[in-house]
C-alpha cells in the first residue's frame, strides 16, 4: 500500500491508477450499485489539509476516452501536488468504469468543490445513470426503498436514521429517471452549510445537454 501526504512526490502517485473496469462490489438496492474503493493510505488527510482554493472545480463533456486521456495528462501537470494528481487519475478511472458498466461512450463529468447544501432535497436524477464519488467531506446520502412510502411527498425533512451514506472515495452508480425499467433510489447531498466542511464531489452521467 502506498502512503501519501500533501508533500508526496508526484511520481509516486502515478503508480496507483487501478480501478478501471472494476466490477461492482455490491447491489445496495434496486437502482443503486456501490463500487469498490482503495485509496492510498493518508489520502483523506492529505486532501483535507488543502485550502479551498486549491481544490479542482471543472466540468467537461466528450467521448470517454478523450476525457480520460485529458485527465491523465492533467495529472502530470508540472507542480501539481500529489493528492490532486491522484484524484485526477482516479477520476479518469471512474470515467472509464462508468463507460464499461453502462455502455455509454460519451459522458458529462463534473468535479466540484462544495461548501453549501447543494442538492439538499431527496431526488431522482433526470438521466439514465449517474455515478457519484466524494473525495473530501461527507458522502452522498440515499434512502432505502422501504422508507419511501412513509416519507410520502416530503423530500427535505427526513429522519437521519433512514438515510445511508455512501462512504468517502466509494463510487455509487445510481439509476436515473429516464432509464427504462429502473427503480431509482432517492438521494441527496448531505447538509453541510454553516459547518465549515468542504466537499469535493465527482459526478458522471450521460452528456449534460438537457439534464439536471
Amino acid at each position: 500500500m502506498i502512503e501519501i501526504s500533501a508533500a508526496t512526490p508526484l511520481k509516486i502517485v502515478l503508480t496507483t491508477v487501478g480501478g478501471v473496469g472494476a466490477e461492482p462490489t455490491s447491489i445496495a438496492a434496486p437502482g443503486l450499485v456501490i463500487l469498490d474503493a482503495d485509496p492510498p493510505v493518508g489520502m483523506a488527510a492529505a486532501l483535507d489539509a488543502l485550502p479551498l482554493d486549491n481544490l479542482p472545480h471543472f466540468r467537461i463533456e466528450g467521448p470517454v476516452k478523450l476525457v480520460a486521456n485529458w485527465l491523465i495528462q492533467l495529472s502530470g501537470t508540472p507542480g501539481l501536488i500529489a493528492p490532486l494528481a491522484w484524484v485526477m487519475v482516479d477520476v479518469a478511472a471512474q470515467a472509464q468504469r462508468f463507460a464499461d458498466i453502462t455502455g455509454t461512450m460519451h459522458i458529462g463529468l463534473k468535479l466540484e468543490r462544495i461548501i453549501d447544501n447543494a442538492c439538499r432535497k431527496l431526488h431522482h436524477d433526470y438521466v439514465a445513470h449517474r455515478l457519484v464519488c466524494t473525495y473530501r467531506g461527507p458522502g452522498t446520502e440515499w434512502l432505502p426503498h422501504q422508507h419511501e412510502q412513509a416519507l410520502g411527498d416530503e423530500r427535505e425533512i427526513v429522519p437521519p436514521e433512514w438515510l445511508e451514506p455512501v462512504p468517502r472515495f466509494t463510487a455509487a452508480l445510481f439509476a436515473g429517471r429516464v432509464l427504462p425499467g429502473a427503480r431509482p433510489v432517492l438521494h441527496r447531498s448531505p447538509p453541510i452549510a454553516g459547518t465549515g466542511q468542504v466537499r469535493l464531489v465527482l459526478t458522471i452521467n450521460e452528456p449534460f445537454s438537457g439534464r439536471h
